[in-house]
């Protein structure tokens, strides 16, 4: 959105690339960095509890149904689904700098998103009428809360209604692929103007 507003986009087109290209260069980057950043808050986090509550509890084993189970090959595959709202998110914001062209809006509406889900999330816990959000991505958009004992999520699900967490990663994949293919149709389309 930044290239649009000030109008270095130009200069990009002139190279002998195609604006495919030239769009999941700068997509691969910024994903890149929005990986970069999540996962070195997370080992910062990881980090900090061990400095703080002691190093020792990454040794103790996490008992599952299936019996006790190393700290990282517990909470790995959680970090993982974890990912995949940040990756959903990202794809949102990057197809909004294309089609809206403003780089405060693209950073907002994510964000505002974001809360507002979990708002909705916590106001929709105990409503009968709930039945429609499992098909939207207002249940997944915080993931970590499948893994909580005591969530908005796990109050839902305890009520019956079939929230699976595999749907949910799919579903936010599948969202980012359509954001992405719409990020590259309209930059393709799109003429570049002053």
């Amino acid at each position: 959105a930044s290239e649009f507003q000030q109008g270095t986009i130009r200069l990009l087109m002139i190279r002998p690339k195609t604006r495919t290209k030239i769009l999941m260069a700068k997509f691969l980057a910024a994903f890149a960095i929005c990986l970069g950043i999540y996962i070195s808050g997370s080992l910062l986090n990881l980090i900090t509890n061990g400095i703080c509550f002691g190093f020792s509890d990454y040794g103790y084993p996490n008992y599952t149904v299936s019996g006790g189970i190393n700290f990282f090959a517990y909470y790995f595959p959680k970090f993982l689904a974890c990912i995949i709202p940040i990756i959903f998110a990202f794809t949102v914001a990057f197809m909004l700098s294309v089609v809206i062209k403003n780089a405060a809006v693209s950073i907002a509406v994510p964000a505002i998103c974001f809360i507002g889900c979990s708002i909705l999330m916590d106001m929709f816990t105990y409503s009968k009428a709930m039945n429609w959000v499992i098909y939207t991505p207002i249940p997944f958009v915080q993931m970590s809360s499948f893994f909580v004992r005591h969530s908005a999520v796990k109050q839902i699900i305890q009520r019956g209604i079939p929230l699976s967490l595999s749907y949910g990663i799919m579903l936010l994949l599948v969202l980012s692929a359509v954001c992405t293919i719409v990020s590259i149709s309209v930059f393709n389309k799109s003429d570049i103007k002053n």
